[in-house]
């Protein structure tokens, strides 16, 4: 057994790579720089063409308000939440607060900077949806905003937490943890989700 940890394919320790980050950080600046000397190129050729006239035909479609602007709003305010706990994540990661060597460490960070982070999501969709000349249902909006990724991701969850405790697989989370979780959510992020809702 000994043959394959001491093999030469595992590396010697779970370290950062911190030359692949830096490379892949500098290979998207350069990437974005250069998208953004060519957009600004196709530009100034439309601008010297006077060629504005298919501007004014799709106006009035980029600015008209989305028919189902609660669930529009929504999924903003869920989108910049998710962005926030990815961003999260990868800073508890390179600080090794994270590691996959510990075993639950990786769920851990997940869940909890989503229940904290619960009120940037109701807070940006909110805010988007008073600018959308919203008035009476930003209750609906916040409710829609905490349960618009989180239930979907308990559902699947559940389902095959399921199947595994039905196959006897000691990878299946036990109930407990399960009431845990959901006490968690309950008690902190929904909260938050009301607070950052207020707030906006």
């Amino acid at each position: 057994m000994t043959r394959y940890a001491d093999s030469m394919f595992l590396p010697g320790s779970f370290d950062s790579h911190w030359c692949a980050i830096f490379y892949s950080f500098l290979m998207t600046v350069f990437l974005a720089v250069y998208l953004m000397r060519v957009l600004k190129k196709l530009h100034g050729e439309a601008l010297e063409e006077g060629n504005q006239s298919g501007w004014k035909l799709i106006q009035g479609d980029v600015f008209r308000f989305p028919k189902f602007s609660i669930l529009f709003c929504a999924s903003v305010g869920t989108g910049a939440q998710l962005l926030v706990v990815a961003f999260v994540f990868l800073v508890l990661s390179l600080t090794d607060i994270v590691s996959p060597i510990r075993r639950g460490s990786i769920i851990i960070g997940i869940i909890i900077p989503h229940c904290l982070t619960c009120s940037i999501g109701s807070f940006v969709s909110i805010r988007l949806y008073l600018q959308m000349n919203g008035k009476c249902d930003w209750a609906c909006c916040v409710v829609l905003t905490a349960v618009l990724f989180p239930v979907p991701v308990a559902v699947v969850f559940l389902w095959a937490n399921t199947v595994a405790l039905s196959h006897g697989c000691t990878s299946a989370l036990p109930s407990s943890t399960i009431f845990t979780i959901a006490g968690v959510y309950a008690l902190i992020a929904f909260p938050l989700t009301v607070v950052g809702g207020i707030a906006a």
